[in-house]
Protein backbone atom coordinates (compact mmCIF):
# COMPACT_ATOMS: atom_id res chain seq x y z
CA UNK A 1 0.00 0.00 0.00
CA UNK A 2 3.09 2.38 0.86
CA UNK A 3 4.51 1.10 -2.15
CA UNK A 4 1.57 2.37 -4.15
CA UNK A 5 0.88 5.47 -2.46
CA UNK A 6 4.90 6.73 -3.07
CA UNK A 7 4.40 5.81 -6.87
CA UNK A 8 1.45 8.13 -7.32
CA UNK A 9 3.08 10.78 -5.39
CA UNK A 10 6.02 10.51 -7.73
CA UNK A 11 4.06 10.26 -10.77
CA UNK A 12 1.78 13.83 -9.74
CA UNK A 13 5.35 15.53 -8.85
CA UNK A 14 6.62 14.55 -12.30
CA UNK A 15 3.31 15.72 -14.24
CA UNK A 16 3.44 18.83 -12.33
CA UNK A 17 7.29 19.81 -13.46
CA UNK A 18 6.63 19.42 -16.50
CA UNK A 19 3.23 21.46 -17.06
CA UNK A 20 5.22 23.55 -15.17
CA UNK A 21 8.26 23.38 -17.96
CA UNK A 22 5.82 23.89 -20.74
CA UNK A 23 3.78 26.79 -19.25
CA UNK A 24 6.38 28.92 -17.65
CA UNK A 25 9.85 27.99 -19.84
CA UNK A 26 13.48 27.68 -17.85
CA UNK A 27 14.91 30.97 -18.43
CA UNK A 28 11.88 33.34 -18.49
CA UNK A 29 12.13 36.45 -20.35
CA UNK A 30 15.08 38.97 -19.72
CA UNK A 31 13.88 41.99 -17.85
CA UNK A 32 14.77 45.38 -20.08
CA UNK A 33 17.12 48.02 -18.23
CA UNK A 34 14.76 50.86 -17.46
CA UNK A 35 14.29 53.83 -20.04
CA UNK A 36 13.89 57.09 -19.13
CA UNK A 37 11.82 59.64 -21.83
CA UNK A 38 13.72 62.24 -23.56
CA UNK A 39 12.04 64.51 -21.35
CA UNK A 40 13.68 63.57 -17.98
CA UNK A 41 17.15 62.70 -19.33
CA UNK A 42 17.70 66.11 -21.50
CA UNK A 43 19.87 68.73 -20.57
CA UNK A 44 19.98 70.33 -17.31
CA UNK A 45 17.49 67.62 -15.72
CA UNK A 46 18.83 67.78 -11.86
CA UNK A 47 18.42 64.64 -10.46
CA UNK A 48 17.83 63.94 -6.28
CA UNK A 49 16.82 61.43 -3.77
CA UNK A 50 13.31 61.17 -3.19
CA UNK A 51 14.63 60.20 0.69
CA UNK A 52 17.72 62.58 0.62
CA UNK A 53 17.18 66.08 -1.05
CA UNK A 54 20.89 67.29 -0.23
CA UNK A 55 21.73 64.47 -3.41
CA UNK A 56 21.87 66.07 -6.53
CA UNK A 57 23.50 65.01 -10.04
CA UNK A 58 23.01 65.71 -13.38
CA UNK A 59 22.72 62.92 -14.35
CA UNK A 60 20.39 59.64 -13.60
CA UNK A 61 21.71 57.10 -11.14
CA UNK A 62 21.75 55.85 -7.58
CA UNK A 63 21.81 57.74 -4.15
CA UNK A 64 25.32 57.13 -2.23
CA UNK A 65 23.37 57.11 0.65
CA UNK A 66 20.42 54.68 0.48
CA UNK A 67 21.14 53.26 -3.14
CA UNK A 68 17.91 54.01 -4.49
CA UNK A 69 17.12 55.30 -8.14
CA UNK A 70 17.12 59.09 -8.31
CA UNK A 71 14.41 61.35 -9.35
CA UNK A 72 13.65 63.98 -11.48
CA UNK A 73 14.08 67.39 -9.42
CA UNK A 74 10.71 69.12 -9.80
CA UNK A 75 10.87 72.91 -9.34
CA UNK A 76 13.55 75.04 -8.24
CA UNK A 77 17.10 73.41 -8.29
CA UNK A 78 18.47 76.67 -7.08
CA UNK A 79 16.46 76.07 -3.71
CA UNK A 80 17.58 75.23 -0.33
CA UNK A 81 16.94 71.48 0.04
CA UNK A 82 16.38 71.67 3.87
CA UNK A 83 13.71 73.84 3.45
CA UNK A 84 10.44 72.49 3.39
CA UNK A 85 8.01 73.45 0.30
CA UNK A 86 4.67 72.75 -0.45
CA UNK A 87 2.52 72.96 -3.95
CA UNK A 88 -0.35 75.27 -4.10
CA UNK A 89 -2.71 72.29 -3.83
CA UNK A 90 -0.91 70.20 -1.68
CA UNK A 91 -1.18 73.13 0.99
CA UNK A 92 -5.08 73.03 0.36
CA UNK A 93 -4.84 69.57 1.08
CA UNK A 94 -3.45 70.28 4.12
CA UNK A 95 -5.68 72.62 5.38
CA UNK A 96 -2.81 75.40 6.28
CA UNK A 97 -5.15 78.39 6.74
CA UNK A 98 -2.24 81.39 6.79
CA UNK A 99 -3.41 85.18 7.70
CA UNK A 100 -1.08 88.94 7.25
CA UNK A 101 -0.65 90.37 10.56
CA UNK A 102 -0.01 94.03 11.49
CA UNK A 103 -2.12 96.15 9.47
CA UNK A 104 -6.19 97.58 10.78
CA UNK A 105 -7.26 96.12 7.29
CA UNK A 106 -6.97 92.24 8.36
CA UNK A 107 -10.04 90.66 9.99
CA UNK A 108 -7.84 90.58 13.10
CA UNK A 109 -6.77 93.68 13.35
CA UNK A 110 -3.54 94.52 15.24
CA UNK A 111 -4.01 91.50 17.59
CA UNK A 112 -4.60 88.12 17.92
CA UNK A 113 -4.50 84.94 20.10
CA UNK A 114 -2.59 82.51 19.09
CA UNK A 115 -0.99 79.25 20.74
CA UNK A 116 2.33 78.16 20.82
CA UNK A 117 5.59 77.75 23.26
CA UNK A 118 8.28 80.28 24.01
CA UNK A 119 11.52 79.26 23.71
CA UNK A 120 14.08 80.75 26.02
CA UNK A 121 17.19 82.26 23.76
CA UNK A 122 20.79 79.77 24.51
CA UNK A 123 22.90 82.09 22.98
CA UNK A 124 22.43 85.06 25.91
CA UNK A 125 22.07 82.15 28.46
CA UNK A 126 25.44 81.37 30.30
CA UNK A 127 26.33 79.46 33.13
CA UNK A 128 28.64 80.38 36.39
CA UNK A 129 30.38 77.73 38.53
CA UNK A 130 31.59 78.16 42.15
CA UNK A 131 35.43 76.49 42.02
CA UNK A 132 34.77 76.29 46.34
CA UNK A 133 32.91 73.79 47.29
CA UNK A 134 30.31 75.10 49.39
CA UNK A 135 26.41 75.85 49.38
CA UNK A 136 24.28 79.20 48.29
CA UNK A 137 23.59 81.05 51.09
CA UNK A 138 21.58 84.46 49.81
CA UNK A 139 20.66 84.18 45.96
CA UNK A 140 20.49 88.08 44.58
CA UNK A 141 19.09 86.84 41.66
CA UNK A 142 15.45 85.80 41.49
CA UNK A 143 14.23 84.62 38.43
CA UNK A 144 15.26 82.53 35.23
CA UNK A 145 16.14 85.23 32.76
CA UNK A 146 16.64 88.24 35.05
CA UNK A 147 19.18 90.74 33.35
CA UNK A 148 22.85 90.83 34.89
CA UNK A 149 25.40 93.75 34.68
CA UNK A 150 28.94 93.21 35.34
CA UNK A 151 29.78 93.33 38.79
CA UNK A 152 26.63 93.01 40.01
CA UNK A 153 26.03 90.36 43.01
CA UNK A 154 24.43 87.33 41.92
CA UNK A 155 25.15 85.17 45.48
CA UNK A 156 26.31 84.50 48.89
CA UNK A 157 28.13 81.48 48.54
CA UNK A 158 29.17 79.88 52.82
CA UNK A 159 31.61 77.28 52.20
CA UNK A 160 33.64 75.86 55.44
CA UNK A 161 36.54 74.51 53.14
CA UNK A 162 37.50 78.38 52.30
CA UNK A 163 36.78 79.80 55.91
CA UNK A 164 39.18 76.74 56.79
CA UNK A 165 41.73 78.33 54.02
CA UNK A 166 41.50 81.00 54.98
CA UNK A 167 42.90 80.55 58.96
CA UNK A 168 45.44 78.70 57.45
CA UNK A 169 46.52 81.74 55.53
CA UNK A 170 46.54 83.92 58.33
CA UNK A 171 48.07 81.76 60.36
CA UNK A 172 50.81 81.38 58.00
CA UNK A 173 51.17 84.86 57.59
CA UNK A 174 52.07 84.61 61.12
CA UNK A 175 54.63 82.61 60.64
CA UNK A 176 56.24 83.74 57.17
CA UNK A 177 59.45 84.76 58.98
CA UNK A 178 60.22 81.28 60.13
CA UNK A 179 58.38 78.96 57.75
CA UNK A 180 58.02 81.04 54.41
CA UNK A 181 57.11 77.99 52.30
CA UNK A 182 54.17 77.29 54.63
CA UNK A 183 52.48 80.88 53.49
CA UNK A 184 53.35 79.93 49.63
CA UNK A 185 51.32 76.84 49.98
CA UNK A 186 48.59 78.44 51.78
CA UNK A 187 48.13 81.09 48.72
CA UNK A 188 48.61 78.96 46.18
CA UNK A 189 45.62 76.63 47.43
CA UNK A 190 43.69 79.96 47.02
CA UNK A 191 44.86 80.43 43.81
CA UNK A 192 43.91 76.99 42.54
CA UNK A 193 40.02 77.86 43.48
CA UNK A 194 40.47 80.82 41.00
CA UNK A 195 40.74 83.34 43.91
CA UNK A 196 43.05 86.53 43.15
CA UNK A 197 45.38 88.54 45.32
CA UNK A 198 43.17 91.01 46.08
CA UNK A 199 40.69 89.38 47.50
Amino acid sequence: MKKKNTIIVTISLAIGLALGYLLFGLGGKEEEPHTHTQIETAAGVIWTCSMHPQIRQDAFGICPLCAMDLIPLEGDAEADPLIFKMSHDAIKLANIQTTILGGEDTEYGKEMKVTGKIQANETTAASLVAHIPGRIKRLYVSFTGERISVGQKIAQIYSPDLITAQKELLEAKKMSTSNPSLLKAAKNKLKYWKISDNQ
